[in-house]
């Protein structure tokens, strides 16, 4: 795999980028998934929804192929995906339209007995998430073109939709929602539905929950189009104008409806001529996404457009926001391998944000039929460059795999990469970063069940999938912490949202060891 990663990569990096405009970056479609993603071996339970239930099928499985690192990364993924409709993915009523609503919630608690009912576990973050899976089941279907990924991207385009309702302030999400017959905790924002079932929401968006929601929202407009049909295509695109204006018109404050500005929510992008690292990068894809999608909504207001677009043109063509002023400490492009950055999510959420803004950077200058601006695609190419110098080593497959897609073609890796010698290092790191994200996948176990133990801060030769508790997006958590057990197994699991964000993206680029 080493060497033919290499020669791949290497010989596909021209010398200089060209001057005509970039072709789509949507490779060829591959055949049907039917097969490739059919789970062989022991029949799953039916009707036993019970903990117990899953425990035994998930060691049957795993047994099946001979242990963890055996089972095929194709079946992994359709063993997520069942147990995520099975036990995660909380439906709502559909849309006036007939449209299916529902999003996932990262933990459940499965029942003790048979014919008791599990419980979803609304995290703080459960719309942050949803966004990725958005994004992930978009790649599936870019390639495989199986109904069952398009069917996903409905119900969260959805459920997305819906999270923007119920806090009552247009382009503004809901951090987590659930339909329940009382507040829960920290889901004391209620709203009633048109069946009269009442769901409890927590609002307070952060940084995070719009950058990945926009990433999601861009990556399923780019991918899927014309293939969601036009009331769902006019969804998504409605929703990326939305949350652009809403940053626009609050002064890039995520604002509540009663006017109180959300805790994380400051996305200010600049101070006079002086860019905000991270804060640049978020507040320019969720207006990029708006001005170069979302304003093709069906009846989009016109005055959200106007400031949308004004907004635009402020962040993108003066180029204030990547200006690399020498006098800042920090300048924006770097912020991903900082010491100064505030943990692995912020990382995560600064890579994914410069990702995503190239991808929609590439595809507008190719449906527009002329030339990417080549400064803009260094500058913000500089972005993924450097958060992936701040996880290397840490075997963060997601960010490997999103990182190995964009040198994956020479023309994109020329503009972020000008410098040869800079290539050359940069295609030996991502073809080591690669490997190991593979391996880290072959290493996920089945099971995603808690148990109870300890985090400490120590770090031993530790594969962040082989850590427990499963309650966190293992992307964006922090490598240095290994959990120790120190009691027995809970009901309680996680979704793997995370394995299929990375598989799918991978299986997209077609990356060398993932089938």
């Amino acid at each position: 795999m080493t060497g033919s990663l290499s020669c791949l990569l290497l010989a596909a990096l021209p010398a200089q980028l060209p001057d005509a405009a970039p072709s789509s970056f949507t490779p060829p479609s591959l055949s049907a998934e039917a097969t490739r993603s059919a789970m062989n071996g022991p029949l799953p339970p039916t009707d036993d929804l019970t903990a117990d239930a899953l425990a035994e099928y998930e060691t049957a499985l795993t047994a099946h192929y001979g242990g963890t690192r055996e089972v095929p990364l194709a079946v992994k993924a359709a063993f997520y995906d069942w147990v995520i409709r099975r036990h995660h993915l909380e439906q709502f009523a559909p849309t006036p339209d007939g449209a299916p609503v529902g999003i996932v919630h990262q933990t459940a608690f499965l029942p003790a007995k048979p014919g008791e009912r599990g419980e979803f576990n609304a995290g703080p973050d459960t719309l942050t998430w949803n966004g990725a899976l958005l994004a992930a089941m978009s790649y599936r279907w870019a390639i495989s073109r199986d109904p069952a990924a398009l069917e996903w991207v409905r119900t969260l385009l959805g459920g997305l939709e819906l999270g923007m309702k119920v806090t009552g302030q247009p382009g503004l999400p809901a951090r987590c929602y659930t339909q329940a017959a009382r507040s829960n905790g920290e889901l004391s924002l209620r709203y009633e539905q048109e069946n009269g079932r009442t769901i409890w929401a927590r609002s307070d968006a952060a940084k995070g929950t719009v950058n990945q929601i926009a990433g999601g929202l861009i990556v399923c407009q780019l991918l899927c189009g014309d293939d969601l049909g036009p009331k769902d295509r006019n969804r998504a695109a409605q929703m990326s104008l939305d949350m652009a204006d809403h940053l626009v018109r609050h002064d890039y404050h995520l604002t509540e409806r009663t006017g109180k500005r959300t805790e994380y929510g400051d996305l200010t992008p600049r101070i006079g001529p002086q860019s905000i690292p991270f804060n640049a990068q978020v507040a320019y894809l969720v207006v990029a996404g708006g001005a170069g999608l979302g304003v093709h909504a069906e009846n989009a207001d016109p005055a959200a457009v106007n400031r949308v677009m004004k907004a635009f043109e402020e962040l993108r063509v003066k180029h204030h926001v990547y200006y690399e002023a020498p006098t800042q400490v920090v300048r924006p492009q770097r912020i991903g391998a900082s010491l100064l950055l505030k943990g692995m999510n912020d990382r995560h959420h600064s890579m994914t944000a410069g990702y995503t803004a190239l991808l929609l950077e590439w595809e507008l200058a190719r449906r527009a039929n002329a030339a990417a601006d080549g400064r803009f695609l260094y500058e913000m190419g500089r972005t993924p460059l450097y958060a992936m110098r701040g996880v290397r080593g840490e075997r963060n497959s997601l960010l490997a795999f999103l990182w190995g897609g964009l040198l994956m073609d020479g023309r994109r890796a020329a503009a972020i990469l000008p410098d040869p010698q800079e290539q050359i290092a940069e295609f030996d790191a991502a073809r080591r970063e690669i490997e190991a994200g593979v391996e880290h996948l072959h290493r996920f176990p089945l099971s995603r069940r808690s148990v109870v133990g300890e985090m400490k801060s120590s770090r031993e030769d530790v594969w962040i999938a082989e850590q427990r508790p499963w309650d966190c997006y293992v992307w964006k958590a922090d490598p240095n912490e290994v959990f120790v057990p120190t009691g027995p197994p809970m009901n309680k699991w996680a979704a793997g949202i995370d394995f299929l964000h990375a598989y799918w993206v991978a299986r997209y680029w077609s990356l060398p060891g993932v089938q």
